[in-house]
């Protein structure tokens, strides 16, 4: 979305069992200057809303009313480009598409920012998080993709585990059962995955030809839906259990 559009986000909380499918039941129009809407979190009936803007900017709104709730969130100079959000416990997390990338920590009871993580040198582009137990994992969009490991409890980063020569790209990750899936945007896709146990590459699946550029992965239950980047887009769906 240009940065002279306004940024406006759709909550699709009424769906509807007939032929119409999904219906919109409401929307809102964040105010002029808040544009590039890129990542969502949500804690009870907050919804968290971080923008690709520089600083980074992040809003709360009721998800009972759809209405901005106070003031937004304004990071410091240089903590740019919202990619990725996610709430742990009471605080949530920014991760921010930057060089070396950063990953913001908010207490949400306040909607303060309490500290800024700044990975090291080389470690660029955040794109997505996800936490398992006392640790938060951060994707880097790199070539090879990389991912960061951080301490939550003393918020420092631990440990980095770069893929494969090849598995470019991380975008999206998702955890099931002490493995952490990431997507591999290539020619062909696919998805590597990692032993949160030993913190190292197990193994990776790559798509048949021209299932190219994984991009975003959900799982549910024992099954994996990954998004194809690519013209036409399409979904991959795999089996957990044989994986």
């Amino acid at each position: 979305m240009s940065a002279f559009v306004l940024c406006s986000i759709l909550l699709l909380s009424l769906l509807s069992a007939g032929a119409s499918g999904l219906t919109v039941s409401d929307s809102l129009e964040l105010p002029s200057g808040e544009n590039k809407l890129t990542s969502l979190a949500l804690k009870e009936t907050t919804l968290y809303a971080g923008l690709n803007t520089g600083p980074g900017i992040i809003t709360r709104i009721d998800t009972k009313s759809m209405k901005s709730i106070g003031p937004s969130l304004r990071l410091a100079e240089g903590e740019n480009a919202i990619y990725s959000l996610i709430v742990v416990g009471k605080h949530l997390y920014a991760g921010l598409y930057t060089g070396p990338g950063k990953i913001v920590k908010i207490d949400t009871d306040d909607f303060s920012k309490v500290e800024t993580l700044t990975l090291r040198q080389g470690e660029n582009w955040i794109t997505s998080l996800a936490a398992s137990g006392d640790f938060l994992y951060a994707g880097l969009r790199m070539f090879p993709g990389k991912i960061a490991k951080i301490d939550l409890e003393t918020f420092k980063r631990t440990d980095l585990l770069e893929l494969a020569p090849g598995e470019n790209n991380i975008f999206s990750l998702a955890i099931k059962d002490r493995y952490l899936y990431a997507n591999i945007a290539m020619r062909p896709g696919g998805v590597a995955k990692v032993s949160l146990d030993t913190f190292r590459e197990v193994k990776s699946l790559r798509f048949k030809p021209e299932e190219n550029y994984g991009y975003a992965i959900l799982i549910h239950n024992n099954v994996l839906f990954a998004s194809l980047y690519s013209k036409p887009g399409g979904v991959i769906k795999g089996d957990l259990t044989t994986f």
